[in-house]
């Protein structure tokens, strides 16, 4: 999924993803975070914006990153954060299945597109397998071209939502579109939030 173009990168794509609030980028579905002390799995997780400030909630909180630079450059920057880092990556996320077998929350912001249309089924199998029941898959589409070298695919939300019911899966919120954070041409956002039928 373009691992090595984030490692590469991880410095400036770090400052860039830690340039946004979670708290505000995140507030059409935060409804859906539980009560204190659930246990979250933020696949693709970056910088670790959106892990640490999960875990600042009081939830236990682990960070999928299959890129090596990046998740390095995210506990180099929140050393004191009691999330749990883990190099792994969809569809299988084996290492994530082997620590820990249910997620009430499980989040993946900016990372669906990177999977190509034979990996996506795959992925939502794994998800639902990881998902507890009453708990919740929040993926947030990033729809536009790849502006660099990183492979992108098209999604969409409708797309997702049949997808999702192959796996027990169901669409409990599918969000309008959102402009870019960075007020980039072309891109916007769209946040799909499943849960278990």
């Amino acid at each position: 999924m373009g691992s090595d173009f984030y490692s590469e990168h991880a410095a400036r794509l770090a400052a860039q993803y830690e340039g946004l609030a979670p708290e505000k980028i995140h507030a059409g579905w935060r409804r859906f975070i539980p009560p204190p002390k659930a246990v979250i799995l933020d696949v693709g997780a970056g910088s670790g914006r959106d892990a640490v400030w999960l875990a600042g909630m009081g939830h236990e909180v682990f960070a999928a990153e299959p890129a090596d630079g990046l998740r390095a450059e995210g506990m180099r920057r929140h050393p004191q954060s009691p999330v749990r880092w883990i190099s792994d990556e969809l569809p299988e996320l084996a290492r994530v299945r082997r620590i820990k077998a249910g997620f009430d929350l499980i989040l993946l912001s900016a990372v669906w597109m990177h999977l190509p249309q034979p990996a996506r089924c795959p992925a939502l199998e794994t998800l639902a397998g990881l998902l507890n029941p009453g708990g919740h898959v929040v993926i947030i589409l990033r729809c536009g071209a790849s502006p660099d070298a990183r492979e992108m695919y098209p999604v969409s939300a409708p797309e997702l939502g049949r997808m999702a019911v192959c796996v027990g899966l169901e669409t409990v919120l599918a969000a309008r579109p959102e402009p870019d954070g960075f007020n980039r041409a072309g891109v916007s956002w769209e946040t799909v939030v499943l849960g278990n039928r």
